[in-house]
């Protein structure tokens, strides 16, 4: 068979890629910026002018949608050319009328996002990528959008004139241009740098507990040779699935996540759902799975098996056009050559090529382990998992270590303490306020700590008072004064110190 041929153009300015596929024409508009680039107090800001620019196309009579993901914003449609190509027409001509948006539709696209949110609404969420990456980059896929119902008019108009133009755009076809098609964009503008991927430092490799998924490992593959990261990346997912589930019984799923952190290196996150009992004996297997990759490489038999299920997707229509869609995301972001489905450097890839990859990644291995029954220590987890523990730095009160140095320091002008309520469910809790910091001590737990001068988020529920702050290392403290003695003053000491800039109103009541 051929390997699949991608063509380039241009288009009024705007890059154009296509490919000959057998399938219902489809086109789309695509935008080199996603949930990655935002900063944390704009979360959900491409989501907000994905729905307002769709808000002012119109009826469209033809299969259509829009998605911003984690490093796109696309408008796309299926059916006849000229209905396509009307379409993308529309969506231009909304995106160079931004400014004719209003408050009151900012305001109904947001309650729209809401609803669509569903319980994730106004929530900080947790999870693997969070863990990892802190409140930036890969890290606002899990933190969510937990400010998006205060982005304003103008939040959404300046991110649009800044990213939606003809020099962070590309237009994808199922097949050749439409004869018709008169797509106008803002003209081309300089893009602002996106922010750099990186680990936090002390999540470079290692396990970390009470995790949201039961299980998660994630490493990073890197390679100059693009077959090779991709084939890499196919052997450790179906390795991972055929041992732990086929082989096992361990798990039902294995979910894949691929982060593009340069032109050569990607992050693989892969979440698993092994039941409580299983979470421990499940993360051993896994790192088996790897270790016995890095030593060995994969079987033979099981890269053939790729090249040859890669070989037959040339008849599956959708995925070419993925992988025209996704080639276009590379190509205005990165400036990566596109490529199709070629079958010839695939099959070049060897068993050496992927060990020599994975040799090298295993020094990026992270485990996240989900809240799994045990008596083990942290101790005897590390000793199991051949791993280090991977926790977060210890805090200002917990490195003291002594508690004559801790009474000394609450001892301090200007530092408070405040006891949990007998009946609120925070039996032995405390909360310990400071100039440089908040950090509440939980029994059997230890301390969580978040620096004044390091949030990025802090909302304040406008009906019962609760605070809900987030560090950069996506760390969280939730704070209801009403749980605490001396409530008020907690309450009046948060706000204190709290900076306009990272405030945020949340209605902690309409929480599901």
């Amino acid at each position: 068979m051929t390997a699949q041929i991608i063509h380039t153009e241009d288009h009024n300015g705007i890059p154009v890629m296509w490919s000959d596929i057998r399938s219902t024409y489809s086109g789309a508009l695509i935008f080199g910026i996603g949930i990655q680039d935002e900063p944390v107090r704009l979360g959900g800001v491409t989501h907000l002018l994905e729905h307002l620019v769709m808000n002012q196309v119109g009826k469209v009579l033809i299969n259509h949608n829009a998605t911003t993901n984690d490093v796109s914003l696309a408008f796309y449609a299926q059916g006849p050319e000229r209905l396509v190509a009307d379409f993308l027409h529309r969506v231009a001509a909304s995106i160079c009328s931004l400014e004719s948006l209003t408050d009151a539709a900012v305001h109904a696209e947001a309650a729209h996002i809401a609803a669509e949110m569903a319980d994730a609404n106004e929530r900080t969420g947790t999870g693997p990528l969070l863990e990892q990456y802190g409140a930036a980059t890969l890290g606002l896929l899990d933190l969510g959008a937990p400010a998006h119902r205060s982005l304003t008019r103008e939040d959404a108009i300046s991110w649009g004139r800044t990213w939606l133009h003809a020099g962070n755009a590309v237009l994808t076809f199922s097949g050749p241009v439409p004869a018709d098609l008169d797509v106008v964009l803002p003209p081309a503008a300089d893009t602002p740098e996106r922010p750099e991927i990186s680990r936090l430092p002390y999540r470079r490799t290692g396990w970390v507990g009470g995790g949201r998924v039961p299980l998660a490992v994630s490493l990073d593959i890197g390679s100059e040779d693009r077959a090779v990261k991709f084939v890499t990346s196919l052997v450790i997912e179906r390795a991972l699935f055929e041992d732990l589930r086929e082989r096992r019984h361990l798990v039902y799923s294995v979910d894949g996540h691929v982060g593009l952190v340069s032109h050569e290196t990607s992050a693989l996150t892969h979440v698993m759902d092994p039941q409580p009992d299983d979470i421990l004996a499940t993360a051993e297997a896994a790192l088996d799975v790897l270790r016995g990759l890095a030593a060995d490489g994969p079987p033979q038999e099981l890269l053939d098996r790729i090249v040859e299920e890669w070989r037959n997707l040339e008849e599956d229509s959708d995925t070419l056009y993925g992988f025209v869609v996704s080639a276009a995301s590379r190509w205005v972001r990165d400036g990566v050559e596109p490529l199709g489905i070629d079958h010839e450097p695939m099959a070049s890839v060897t068993v050496e090529h992927v060990r020599a990859v994975l040799e090298t990644s295993l020094s990026t291995v992270l485990v996240s382990l989900g809240e799994f029954a045990t008596d083990l220590t942290p101790e005897q987890v590390t000793e199991r998992l051949a791993l280090p523990w991977a926790k977060s730095p210890e805090g200002h009160y917990e490195s003291m270590g002594s508690g004559r140095k801790v009474f000394s320091a609450l001892m301090r002008s200007g530092v408070d303490t405040f006891d949990a309520k007998t009946f609120s469910g925070r039996r032995g809790h405390q909360i310990i306020v400071d100039p440089e910091r908040i950090t509440m001590s939980v029994p059997n737990f230890g301390n969580v700590e978040a620096r004044w001068d390091r949030l990025v988020l802090a909302g304040r529920c406008t009906k019962c008072g609760m605070w809900d702050l987030t560090d950069d290392a996506g760390e969280g403290v939730l704070i209801q004064p009403s749980q605490w003695r001396g409530g008020d003053k907690l309450a009046s000491k948060v706000s204190s110190y709290v900076t306009a800039e990272v405030r945020y109103p949340l209605d902690h009541a309409a929480w599901h």
